[in-house]
């Protein structure tokens, strides 16, 4: 309310002047008051014009009730800077694709040519047969998948295999890394390939390297990183190396003349002939796993992984055992079957069977089964190790945490039809928002 007015003592008015004066005493006082409750409603709230009449254009009588205000929004998370190599084996080119998606991979590496003792890239075997790989990269469903991923930015290189796993095949190699006229075929035959067939570059596998050409090996590298750059300094050069490291010199390697990328093949820790049952890359729970490996690998470069990548299996193997506890130990002979490597589509069959476990310390998935290996033989406990997209998701966080460059993975086509891995590749490297 306004304060009470009290004529000032000063002689009497007229009654219409009295009257007169006294209106415009109050005006100021009113309009004042009006001003002030005015003032505190825009305090409280900001007026609608569209909100605050009727349809008859008359003042509304409701108040204008205060905004609620919006949650802060999370901020946006980014995506993840990461190498990803996915290998595509010529025997799974269909498979990998129907299910590859390019906008996840930066390096895709076709598996594979094999190089000869002399310097040659094998397109025909001594019998006349044409080598499966070589065969594939003729076909339309090659050329096809290639166009499609370097359309969409992913660099397609051959890889250049030499192993040396047998006495044989060791000899071979030997040959081919310590005889300079071998080595030097080899680099002009890669580079005439990569510029004839449109590669982006060249990964090699050589596995494993012989202890006496450990350092004709760096050599190779460098004389072929020299002859790409050449022809053209952004094409790739990736080489794979085996988990245990032997003979390879990691710093050597990946120095600025030598390899941009050494995959190291996070698989093999167990295999088919394995005595007791458990994980192909194990995380940890062994002498030797995944983390000893990258250990290892950062021990040789000084801490620096910028120039290392871990490859990862997207398969396991398959045991009959004594028991159905994990780690059991492996059964044979009799008629309790066979191990097996298992690809993960059929895995996922497995697991369906006798319902999925999960090791912690491994990063494992893995099942147990009661089987038959014929219709006339004894029920026997079967287990399969392998790999899905919760240990996946799990090895990829570890490689990136240890500063690595990326992952790869062996293989692209494992998965078969099933797109859970992609999944899991996806929600790693390019986070939902919710």
């Amino acid at each position: 309310m306004p304060p009470v007015l009290r004529r000032p003592p000063t002689a009497k008015l007229p009654r219409a002047g009295f009257i007169l004066g006294l209106i415009l005493l109050l005006v100021p006082f009113v309009v004042n008051a009006c001003i002030t409750i005015e003032d505190e409603q825009v305090q409280t709230a900001t007026p609608d014009p569209a909100a605050s009449a009727h349809a008859d254009g008359s003042a509304s009588a409701e108040p204008l009730a205060t905004p609620t205000p919006l949650p802060t929004p999370e901020p946006t998370p980014e995506p993840v800077e990461a190498e990803v190599l996915g290998f595509v084996p010529y025997w799974l080119l269909e498979d990998a694709a129907r299910t590859i998606d390019p906008s996840l991979l930066t390096i895709a590496a076709f598996h594979s040519v094999e190089a000869s003792q002399d310097g040659r890239l094998v397109a025909k075997k001594g019998n006349g047969d044409v080598p499966g790989g070589w065969a594939a990269l003729r076909s339309d469903e090659f050329a096809t998948l290639k166009q499609e991923l370097q359309e969409a930015g992913v660099k397609v290189v051959p890889v250049v295999q030499r192993t040396a796993w047998t006495e044989g095949t060791r000899d071979r190699a030997i040959t081919l890394l310590s005889k300079k006229k071998n080595r030097t075929a080899l680099v002009e035959r890669i580079v005439q390939f990569v510029r004839a067939r449109g590669f982006d570059g060249v990964n090699l596998d050589f596995e494993p390297i012989p202890a006496q050409v450990s350092e004709q090996y760096v050599t190779f590298v460098r004389e072929l990183r020299s002859a790409l750059d050449e022809l053209d300094p952004e094409l790739h050069l990736s080489v794979d190396v085996v988990p245990g490291l032997e003979n390879y010199d990691l710093a050597a390697l990946t120095a600025d003349d030598a390899a941009d990328l050494a995959v190291i093949m996070g698989y093999g820790y167990s295999t088919r002939s394995s005595g007791v049952a458990r994980s192909t890359a194990p995380l940890g729970g062994a002498a030797s796993n995944l983390a000893t490996s990258v250990a290892g690998a950062l021990e040789q470069t000084g801490g620096q992984g910028d120039g290392l990548m871990l490859a990862l299996p997207w398969y396991g193997h398959s045991w009959p055992t004594q028991n159905a506890a994990p780690g059991s130990r492996v059964r044979s002979g009799g008629d309790v079957g066979n191990p097996a490597t298992v690809i993960y589509q059929d895995a996922i069959r497995g697991a369906v069977r006798g319902g999925r476990n999960y090791d912690e310390t491994q990063a494992s998935a893995w099942t147990a089964y009661a089987d038959k290996s014929c219709s006339s033989c004894a029920p026997t406990w079967r287990q399969i190790w392998y790999d899905d997209p919760d240990s996946f998701a799990a090895k990829l966080d570890f490689a990136l945490e240890q500063g690595l460059a990326g992952v790869g993975v062996w293989a692209s086509g494992m998965d078969g039809p099933r797109e859970e891995m992609w999944w899991a590749l996806r929600n790693q490297l390019r986070p939902r928002l919710d």
